[in-house]
């Protein structure tokens, strides 16, 4: 399998550059303490809104049960289809995995990368992998998102829209979507790609999903 890189996107995902008008040290200073503010929040067991490569995501503790209900039901989301699971490093997701260690690091050879990668599940929790016998994960093509898993942990990632309406590309799209609900918004933009991750099978790279 080979980790191509996806387009850019125009648009409400074209921000990060803007970002280096701004003293870095400052700018890094201040996402830092976003992202422990939304590492409290997921310690408490509340749903986060925070941007990934392509769209905004609705995440949360994939060990909290109560958590991961919240978020299927904000997704309008049956359980039975799975979600995606995103780490800063393969480290934060080996536990979810059941492969061999030499097939785990063929895999993590391939990260980080817009590409979610379906692998045999070591967790029973269905609320994760839903009908299948297997798990999604991601180390994201986004040094952002890489940043707020130091800070939370491993995430649930599903994109933030209602069942039917197009993923949120941007913070304000997401407010919109979830404006009466209760959740965290980590502020920050999409990498700008122009599609959500690829999803693969881990054995051959058969494309699940473009």
């Amino acid at each position: 399998m080979v980790a191509a890189k996806q387009p850019k996107a125009a648009g409400c995902g074209t921000g990060l550059a803007r970002a280096n008008k701004i003293d870095s040290a400052d700018l890094k200073a201040t996402r830092d303490f976003h992202y422990r503010i939304a590492a409290f929040h997921v310690a408490c067991g509340d749903v986060i809104c925070y941007p990934t490569e392509a769209v905004f995501g609705l995440g949360c503790n994939p060990d909290n049960p109560d958590a991961v209900r919240t978020v299927l039901k904000l997704k309008q989301r049956h359980w039975q289809q799975g979600l995606i699971l995103i780490g800063a490093d393969c480290e934060q997701l080996r536990h979810f995995c059941a492969l061999n260690d030499a097939d785990w690091h063929r895999i993590c050879a391939l990260w980080p990368a817009a590409k979610t990668i379906v692998v045999p599940t070591a967790t029973d929790n269905r609320l994760l992998t839903g009908r299948f016998n297997t798990i999604a994960l991601r180390v994201p093509d986004h040094p952002q998102t890489r940043a707020l898993c130091r800070q939370t942990g491993p995430l649930v990632s599903t994109s933030a829209n209602p069942h039917g309406r197009p993923p949120a590309r941007c913070l304000l799209t997401a407010r919109h979507y979830f404006a009466r609900q209760s959740l965290h918004f980590v502020p920050g933009e999409t990498a700008g790609h122009l599609r959500p991750s690829t999803i693969v099978h881990w054995r051959d790279g058969t494309i699940l999903r473009r």
